[in-house]
């Protein structure tokens, strides 16, 4: 019943994480967008790249974290 509960327990943080992963991915991506509109396109272009990396190098590492966290027991 224990490892159940961890399991549960890690799966949900899991997910929190993908959501925030995916509205820092949404905002960065879209503050780009219009940093490239008003006119900064080297800027925009380059904040729209980094927009749509770190969220993804944040979920990696982190659910990375969280397995080994939980493995230990």
């Amino acid at each position: 019943m224990f490892h159940i509960d961890v399991y549960l327990k890690m799966k949900r943080r899991q997910k929190y994480i993908v959501w925030a992963a995916v509205f820092l991915a949404c905002l960065g991506i879209s503050s780009g967008a219009v940093i490239y509109i008003n006119g900064a396109h080297g800027l925009g272009l380059t904040w729209v790249i980094l927009g749509g990396l770190v969220p993804i190098l944040i979920i990696i590492t982190t659910v990375k974290n969280l397995n080994s966290y939980y493995s230990k027991g």
